[in-house]
């Protein structure tokens, strides 16, 4: 449950700083503080852990605004979209998925799936970002196929023709971490 919320408390808090700055807000960590607060209720951990959900969240946060990556993720890009819901068809079925970050950037797309996870004090930090580059790799081959056919199948929801051939990059940000580990 801590895990989990943990999570969802980080990634509600980067939408909501990334939206901030979307708008040209300037940021306000007392604001984000009682946002973060009021959604701990919402999250599955129980009223004992949200004193330690926040404050690691809160750490998590600190070090992406403090990472000049983690900061560029969060900047106002062309297309910039977080938590992303998307349901598409597969196989007869329909499925929807969430992506964390999408955004256009030096005529790139960017996917990027946010993770709290860090490693374990036995293991590397190499092996960890091997272990989870090949944990979520699916995951974000499913991401990149579903924009792919979106900007290709309703080119009018994306601005600009341009749009419809550029590369598509997906990575994954630790925030644990302030690292971008980009997967192919």
């Amino acid at each position: 449950r801590f895990n989990l919320s943990l999570g969802n408390l980080v990634h509600l808090a980067l939408a909501y700083i990334g939206d901030g700055f979307r708008f040209q807000r300037p940021f306000d960590q007392n604001l984000l503080k009682t946002a973060m607060q009021q959604w701990l209720p919402t999250l599955d951990a129980t009223p004992d852990q949200w004193p330690n959900v926040m404050s690691a969240a809160l750490t998590h946060v600190a070090r992406t605004l403090d990472d000049p990556t983690g900061r560029w993720l969060l900047e106002p890009h062309r297309h910039g979209q977080f938590e992303w819901a998307v349901t598409t068809v597969i196989n007869s079925t329909a499925k929807r998925f969430v992506i964390d970050r999408l955004f256009v950037s030096d005529d790139t797309w960017w996917i990027v799936d946010f993770k709290t996870s860090s490693p374990a004090s036995e293991i590397s930090t190499d092996q960890f970002l091997a272990e989870e580059s090949h944990r979520y790799r699916g995951q974000l081959v499913q991401y990149k196929t579903i924009l792919d056919s979106l900007v290709k199948e309703q080119p009018e929801y994306f601005t600009g023709a341009s749009n419809l051939n550029l590369p598509i990059k997906t990575a994954l940000y630790f925030t644990a971490l302030s690292k971008l580990e980009p997967i192919n």
